[in-house]
């Protein structure tokens, strides 16, 4: 099996029923920390800006913007508080895939949750799995992806959110594959932004882009299958000498 083959199997066939509970008890966590650190920085500049920006624009009240009090799309929420719980970076970190593995995912996770009145249930398993793909995906691509100046929170994060919410949204095998595609094409964020607001920009970037991903995918937009793995794909492209597919395999669902 392929790389991207085997991260939609773990995807499908994993559900809360096999999490440890120590899992869902840091899964729980992790929800709690993403919200305070949301609250916290909910009134910094980045934030301000992209709900004004973004309210001029428009969007159908679908899904809260925490600590603001209206609702937007689930897009625009995913990417306003994306930004918002990393306005502080004071937000989570895995340290061996170098990614603050809950900014991209629990956003769109929240946004589309509610959009589909989800269970708490089904919003711990979605964001458990996601930050399992995205870590795994760090891990894969190895330290010189960050060096380079990638920033991995927003390279691998899309994936992270694709694959949330591909679960909550039930995609098939082939539509969770084109998901994690267009999650791949669609991978950027630069170091160089580091101090500027586009670094909190990055993981709500992330949060919309995987999000977005998904809700083509279940549409039936068409995407290469192997973008993650294949010639001139993702690892390719964005890798370099310590990259290894393998490691985004090895340890998958432990």
């Amino acid at each position: 099996m392929k790389t991207t083959e085997k991260l939609v199997s773990f995807v499908q066939k994993t559900s809360s029923k096999h999490f440890p509970r120590e899992v869902i008890h840091q899964a729980k966590r992790c929800f709690l920390d993403l919200i305070g650190v949301a609250f916290g920085g909910s009134r910094q500049p980045v934030v301000q800006i992209l709900i004004k920006t973004l309210r001029e624009t428009g969007g159908k009240p679908q899904a809260t913007v925490l600590s603001h009090g209206f609702k937007t799309s689930i897009l625009n929420a995913a990417l306003i508080n994306g930004a918002m719980a990393h306005a502080l970076d004071f937000d989570d970190t895995h340290i061996g895939s170098i990614i603050h593995p809950s900014a991209p995912v629990i956003p769109a996770v929240l946004a589309l949750g509610e959009r589909l009145k989800s269970t708490g249930k089904s919003a711990l398993e979605a964001f458990v799995i996601g930050c399992e793909v995205e870590t795994r995906i760090g891990l894969g691509l190895g330290s010189r992806h960050y060096n380079r100046g990638w920033h991995t929170t927003s390279t691998c994060g899309r994936f992270g959110a694709a694959a949330a919410a591909g679960k909550l949204l039930g995609l098939s095998s082939l539509q969770m594959s084109r998901a994690m595609g267009l999650a791949a094409t669609q991978a950027s964020g630069l170091r160089l932004a580091f101090g500027t607001m586009t670094k909190p920009f990055h993981p709500g970037k992330s949060a919309f882009d995987g999000l977005l991903s998904a809700l083509l995918a279940q549409k039936d937009f068409t995407c290469p299958p192997n973008m993650l793995e294949g010639p001139k794909g993702f690892a390719e492209a964005l890798g370099d000498d310590d990259t290894n597919l393998n490691g985004m395999e090895k340890n998958l669902g432990k």
